[in-house]
């Protein structure tokens, strides 16, 4: 944003129309910019110097900025000024490494805003920071890619355990087989079941053609019976068939169909 430099004193509706602002956003710069304008005849206006100053604000907020922070550069700057003695009025010589949009008036230095950064030093700040950003963009996509592939991976043996269908069987087996004495948890984790379900079994159960015996509060044993022992525990445990009432008048049916 570059600005011509205002050869008289501008209103506060030339200021709104030269920034394109409302007049409570004017105040509010020039508050965080420390000009005070003079009365006249009931309206304010602004010297040269304090629009020159104003310039510097909008050029700062541009490059984004905020009111606070150009309040505290001004600070600074009329600190470091007010340490130097008297400062150079001298057009076109500003802090060391900036350059103001245009040459200030005169008196600009004694208002007291340090002159915005020009368009080459901008451009270079903004490519360093263009840079720095895309290397971490390109470090997130790879962490990301990264925790893709990891939950994938998981994901897949996940549903490798669970879409086994022997699963179950198999670790009763080598439980069996190793003669190990389970805890309900790890039982319940055989089995594909919750720790409570383990708890509201029989003592003596059989799951997956293996029979679970409690030994105490807690702790089961998985064995091995044979062929004839499941036949006769499942012939056991089978509930009788209760006849069916309506059979009888199923074969009268026929038998009427039949004469017929």
């Amino acid at each position: 944003m570059a600005f011509e430099p205002p050869t008289r004193d501008l209103s506060v509706e030339d200021l709104k129309a030269r920034y394109g602002i409302s007049k409570q956003t004017l105040y509010d710069r020039k508050n965080a910019s420390q000009v005070v304008g003079k009365r006249v005849k009931g309206k304010t206006f602004f010297t040269p110097e304090e629009v020159w100053c104003l310039d510097q604000v909008a050029a700062f907020l541009e490059r984004g900025n905020t009111l606070s922070q150009v309040e505290k550069q001004v600070r600074e700057w009329k600190t470091r000024q007010s340490g130097q003695g008297e400062p150079d009025l001298s057009p076109g010589q500003p802090e060391p490494d900036l350059q103001p949009l245009h040459a200030p008036p005169q008196d600009a230095y004694t208002v007291g805003v340090p002159p915005a950064p020009d368009s080459v030093s901008e451009a270079a700040t903004n490519a360093t920071a263009l840079a720095v950003f895309a290397e971490r963009e390109e470090q997130a996509h790879q962490l990301a890619r990264a925790f893709t592939t990891a939950v994938g991976q998981a994901l897949q043996e996940t549903r490798e355990v669970v879409g086994d269908p022997l699963r179950t069987h198999r670790l009763l087996a080598e439980a069996a087989r190793e003669e190990w004495v389970l805890s309900a948890a790890q039982l319940a984790e055989v089995c594909g079941v919750k720790p409570a379900t383990v708890t509201h079994w029989r003592p003596s159960t059989v799951k997956c053609g293996f029979v679970l015996t409690a030994l105490t509060d807690g702790l089961w044993e998985v064995t091995k019976p044979t062929r004839e022992e499941l036949l006769a525990d499942a012939k056991k445990r089978a509930r009788t068939v209760p006849p069916n009432p309506h059979a009888k008048r199923k074969e009268d049916a026929a038998d009427l169909d039949d004469d017929g």
